[in-house]
């Protein structure tokens, strides 16, 4: 072979392989960009969903929907630190689609991970003597809450649960024996006094830190203290000091929560509604205290128990809110004893 055609030679290889490459680069493209329209396409249909279900089951309380998710896992996020008036930065983020649904003021209480498949949402009403707002708590059948403890409370919370959950209530002695269901995320929401005789399955050793956490829970049903726990290697650590909590809803947020941090974001919100609520019914109270009579004087009582909620409405006063709302349920149990016009 000549000079001349061994160069040629090489020259159509060359060629080949860079053609060979634009049109892979080219094909590649091409699969990148509808990949990424298929996200986008996703990722749109996900939010639409989620936005109408998240209202429709957030106007009435007590609603339990089950609503599937195509394809995509779901981030929920509320940071306690971004929170001003009660409004945080929180919503849900749609993976890989650039999508996020803004949720400020809205009080949800979920997972910080929901994977793709079915959700379950149910809203819950938060009372404090009078309603304040529905409460929403989303998670996925794929979570696993483990109700750890053998009292009338842990038999109620069970009871309370929806059905559409994966729960399941043992002993302390019982604990250690869970067999392992494949779960991505699992919480154990406890109801002992001491934590120091319960010991976690041998599997959970084996998940992620942050697919294990834990809850203990003093008190009752509608008030306590409540005390977030992370994995941390084989063990379980506190997240922090205890809070206390007011109304059945606030403990059942604490159990969809999975951090301490979360349900502190959303309670913020919580409290703000309820320094809003009693505001009303403050003003409505002081307009009906002008007078000399019984009823003046117990709606004029109400204007300071009402005042005493105003100031305190944060999580970290929930003892002196708790002292107001039995002084006003008592004030509103005398006015409508007396034929007056009641304060809530």
């Amino acid at each position: 072979m000549n000079k001349k055609a061994y160069v040629e030679v090489q020259f159509n290889w060359i060629f080949v392989l860079v053609a060979g490459a634009i049109i892979l680069i080219f094909f590649a493209g091409i699969v990148i960009k509808q990949k990424k329209s298929s996200d986008e396409r996703i990722g749109n249909i996900v939010l639409t969903n989620l936005e109408a279900i998240l209202s429709g089951v957030n106007v009435g309380s007590g609603v339990v929907k089950q609503f599937a998710v195509p394809n995509k896992d779901i981030e929920f996020y509320c940071d306690y630190s971004t929170c001003v008036y009660g409004s945080c930065d929180s919503g849900f983020r749609i993976e890989d689609s650039g999508k996020n649904i803004p949720m400020r003021v809205q009080t949800i209480f979920s997972p910080s991970l929901l994977k793709e498949g079915n959700l379950v949402a149910w809203s819950s009403s938060w009372d404090v003597a009078f309603k304040v707002t529905n409460f929403l708590f989303l998670t996925s059948p794929e979570v696993r809450y483990v109700i750890v403890g053998s009292d009338d409370l842990a038999s109620q919370i069970f009871k309370e649960l929806p059905a559409e959950i994966k729960k399941e209530a043992v002993t302390v002695n019982e604990l250690s024996e869970l067999e392992d269901t494949n779960n991505y995320n699992i919480r154990f929401i406890f109801i002992v006094d001491e934590l120091t005789n319960a010991v976690l399955p041998s599997f959970t050793g084996k998940m992620k830190d942050k697919s294990v956490s834990a809850l203990k829970i003093t008190g009752g049903l509608n008030k306590g203290q409540l005390q977030f726990y992370r994995k941390s290697g084989n063990n379980v650590v506190s997240e922090g000091n205890a809070v206390s909590y007011l109304g059945s809803a606030s403990l059942f947020a604490g159990i969809f929560a999975d951090s301490l941090d979360s349900y502190k974001c959303g309670m913020e919100k919580a409290f703000k509604r309820l320094n809003m609520v009693a505001q009303v019914y403050q003003a409505r109270s002081a307009a009906l205290s002008r007078g000399a009579d019984v009823c003046s004087t117990l709606h004029g009582n109400a204007v300071l128990y009402l005042g005493s909620i105003i100031d305190n409405s944060n999580i970290e006063a929930v003892s002196a809110i708790d002292r107001a709302v039995i002084n006003l349920i008592s004030q509103n149990q005398q006015a409508r004893l007396n034929s007056c016009a009641s304060i809530y």
